[in-house]
């Protein structure tokens, strides 16, 4: 075919596009025909022909006199109509089983996803030196497939959208470096003086740490303690590379899966950043979401903690994040509905904590690592005597049929609730909810309920 287009000027940057373009073709006519995918060498040759060369050692000798004049710009190809006729000329010309019409409707299929890629790409260098705020909302107020015809939604254009999708991500893995090796990389550089310290000292990163070095794979630790103790937007960075490695140790996966369940733990207090990549070229990030029901997720988080060391290291990333934890009588409300935290008192001879000794806890350094865990072995306690207690009055009432429980029950662990109005105040047992007024200018109970 003649015309002033052809040959089409091919620059030294768009050769490696020319062959995926070529690829991408050649598969979109295997699999619409049925046939065996054309060969790099004749898939590569037809296009050449197609675009005005001699064939495709033509076309990379005319390549190498443009090199002074190559602007990097992006390949159009299929997005030509007089290109496309002469691309289905060609191939069809050379393929018994495609005709003309057939190659021409392919082609114009690829044009539209051609002319996506390039809006595409034309935003990302318009949004090149733009601001963050303007980008984002030059980002949500753009329809990228506004260049797009009534075509691109059909059901054929949706799998030739994928497999396009599909074969670049195949291309982008064919030439990502593989590693000859597994390697893990933990970047504590940010992480201030004091809380460094307490990872060093947790059981789980030791252990994991002690073993994975057993499996003889590469662990770098990056960073030296700092006193960072200013800087409030400070992560640990955990990462796993074993991307291209043969035959990976499945037991050092179960050791990362391991510990990177136990960091995913302190992710609410958003100073955990885990990346991996291991079956595929891609870097992965997990993260976790929270329904719509959890009110605050970082006291969801710290309620379902039962290993001190644990809960120590979440206070410690707590302080002054963004999540920033609420009072310890939220937490404690949260994990144990049944009680209230203002009862734990020394009061009528049940004694839980000593506001005295509280006072004076509160004003050493471990204060706000030690009361939450002070309040949930107290709870746990109490839960656990309030179990026992209703088994004893359950016993006692079958035994004694015809009292009523609330008259068996010792009343000895309750609650109190309720404004206190002048010298009374209202109870509550825990264990039969028997509910009476406690007279506290005398301490007498009245059991009239």
């Amino acid at each position: 075919m003649n015309t002033p287009l052809l040959p089409v000027q091919i620059y030294p940057s768009q050769l490696a596009a020319f062959k995926a373009k070529a690829e991408l073709l050649a598969i979109s006519i295997a699999q619409v025909l049925s046939i065996k995918k054309l060969s790099a060498f004749k898939r590569n040759d037809y296009l050449a022909v197609s675009l005005g060369y001699k064939g495709h050692p033509d076309l990379i000798e005319a390549v190498k006199f443009r090199a002074d004049s190559d602007k990097e710009q992006q390949l159009l190809i299929f997005s030509n109509a007089d290109i496309r006729s002469s691309i289905a000329e060609v191939f069809s010309a050379k393929l018994t089983e495609a005709s003309y019409d057939q190659i021409l409707t392919l082609c114009h299929k690829l044009g539209n996803a051609e002319l996506g890629r390039l809006v595409i790409d034309d935003l990302r260098k318009t949004l090149g030196d733009t601001s963050k705020a303007s980008a984002e909302a030059i980002r949500a107020n753009t329809w990228t497939t506004m260049l797009l015809d009534e075509t691109w939604n059909t059901p054929d254009s949706i799998r030739q959208h994928q497999d396009m999708t599909r074969f670049y991500r195949e291309l982008e893995a064919k030439h990502t470096i593989k590693n000859s090796g597994v390697k893990i990389v933990i970047n504590i550089s940010e992480i201030p003086r004091i809380t460094l310290e307490q990872l060093h000292k947790h059981p789980t990163f030791k252990l994991f740490l002690k073993e994975v070095r057993q499996e003889k794979v590469t662990v770098c630790i990056i960073g030296q303690p700092q006193d960072l103790d200013d800087k409030k937007d400070w992560r640990i960075k955990a990462s796993i590379d074993a991307w291209g490695v043969k035959d990976i140790n499945k037991n050092l996966l179960e050791l990362w899966k391991n510990f990177n369940t136990w960091l995913m733990t302190f992710f609410v207090t958003e100073r955990i950043h885990v990346t991996e990549r291991i079956y595929d070229h891609r870097w992965i990030t997990p993260i976790i979401q929270y329904g719509f029901d959890i009110r605050d997720p970082a006291i969801h988080q710290f309620s379902k903690l039962t290993n001190d060391d644990d809960i120590k290291l979440f206070i410690a990333f707590m302080k002054e994040s963004k999540q920033a934890m609420h009072s310890y009588g939220h937490i404690f409300d949260n994990s144990f509905p049944d009680i209230d935290l203002k009862d734990i008192i020394d009061a009528n001879d049940v004694t839980y904590i000593n506001l005295d000794a509280v006072d004076q806890m509160n004003k050493s350094e471990e204060a706000n690592l030690l009361l939450p865990i002070m309040i949930r072995d107290i709870a746990s306690d109490q839960r656990q005597q309030i179990e026992e207690a209703k088994s004893t009055l359950a016993e006692k009432s079958s035994q004694n049929p015809n009292t009523s429980v609330q008259a068996l029950c010792d009343h000895n662990i309750y609650d109190s609730f309720g404004d206190n109005t002048h010298t009374t105040q209202q109870n509550r047992c825990l264990i039969c909810s028997h509910t009476w007024e406690t007279d506290t200018s005398t301490k007498s109970i009245d059991q009239a309920s």
